[in-house]
């Protein structure tokens, strides 16, 4: 359709001789109306009239970014994995390329693109001239590109991303379609869900427990004990990592026996119940904390943990614990409620689900629970 209409108003848009033409359709009360006042313009156009304006330059993939960069730091809290992503985007269309032309096929070659995504890594290698003419480096850095593949659920992310992208730009009037809605998303395979044994926990604090070392005044060090109340948090609450970092003694009732968590990200604040092992940690970090706001505080900064993966990785070789992640003891909270029968629906309330799938995925390492309600059908004969 070359006419539409915008409000209480009738709008025209065609192309002539590879020039495109915009034009309000004055006095236009009808899509009938319209298309007979587009034509006059366009005669109008043919016998040398240009003084009608032409259609907005086309719309370029860089304004249609800081559309959702906008979008993103206002409404999401996935902000900084969304820059990231853009990146991406930019790399493959480039920065000044119109959206008008970023097709359904472009965006197929996109999913192509990501699917073996080259980066740059920097590798240590021996320094082959170390000890010689007085070169005191033992290692020197040297760059590789390496393929990587990434996962179906990683691209699914980059086009819904650039889907969003495109309805921005709709709703803002810079365009009139989403090519997107023409691709479909990768299906996303199922995963099997990591979490700690009984046997692994016991092994993880005693690794954190018993690490220690000497120092020059023949005091003994516990380098890795401050990851304790970080993981008895972690396990006791299921809250993300980046939740325990940014918890504040506000947020701890100790008289209701209730943490608030309030920046989560769904954006819905929830209320986790504070256990008995979980008191008893925290007031001893709070024994110790001294005026400081946050809950768990670097020692070394006397700031708020910002990443903890070289210690904790050190703590899990200790404790030959294999393909663990620190977002797995939030897994390892999942699936404990659900084995011991808790109802999913408060599952999904304490760990802040958005959605009762995500919540279901941890019932599958339960297939007792599946036998017992076979079971029960027995009953009814």
């Amino acid at each position: 359709m070359t006419v539409r209409k915008k409000g209480d108003k009738w709008y025209c848009r065609f192309q002539l001789d590879g020039v495109r033409y915009e034009r309000r359709c004055a006095l236009a009360t009808n899509e009938k109306e319209a298309k007979k006042i587009e034509s006059i313009i366009k005669t109008e156009i043919l016998r040398g009239n240009y003084n009608y304006s032409k259609a907005r330059n086309a719309t370029k993939l860089k304004e249609g970014i800081e559309l959702f960069k906008k979008y993103s730091f206002c409404n999401k809290s996935s902000h900084k994995s969304d820059m990231s992503n853009i990146k991406k985007i930019i790399d493959f269309f480039g920065n000044n390329c119109p959206l008008d032309i970023i097709t359904p096929s472009k965006i197929e070659d996109f999913k192509i693109y990501l699917k073996s995504y080259k980066v740059t890594e920097k590798i240590k290698i021996n320094n082959p001239e170390y000890g010689k003419m007085g070169c005191r480096k033992k290692y020197i850095y040297k760059e590789i590109i390496k393929e990587k593949n990434r996962s179906n659920a990683t691209i699914n992310r980059h086009l819904e991303l650039l889907s969003k992208m495109f309805n921005l730009c709709i709703e803002n009037d810079l365009i009139e379609k989403n090519p997107c809605q023409a691709v479909g998303q990768l299906r996303e395979e199922n995963f099997k869900i990591r979490f700690l044994t009984t046997e692994e926990e016991k092994a993880l604090f005693n690794a954190i427990e018993t690490t220690s070392y000497s120092n020059k005044n023949n005091e003994v060090i516990f380098p890795y004990i401050h990851l304790k109340p970080l993981i008895i948090c972690a396990l006791q609450t299921g809250m993300r990592r980046s939740e325990i970092f940014g918890l504040k003694w506000a947020q701890v009732d100790f008289k209701n026996g209730f943490i608030d968590v309030l920046k989560t990200k769904s954006g819905k604040a929830r209320k986790i119940p504070i256990s008995k092992r979980l008191e008893t940690i925290l007031k001893d970090v709070l024994a110790t904390s001294g005026n400081n706001d946050y809950v768990f505080i670097n020692m070394a900064t006397n700031k708020p943990y910002t990443d903890i993966k070289k210690s904790f990785s050190t703590v899990l070789k200790n404790a030959n614990i294999e393909n663990f992640r620190f977002h797995d003891l939030r897994h390892t909270v999942a699936t404990r409620m659900v084995e011991s029968g808790v109802d999913l629906l408060v599952v999904q309330e304490i760990l802040g689900h958005s959605n009762i799938q995500t919540t279901m995925r941890y019932a599958h390492p339960v297939p007792e629970r599946k036998k017992k309600a076979i079971d029960c059908l027995c009953d009814l004969y």
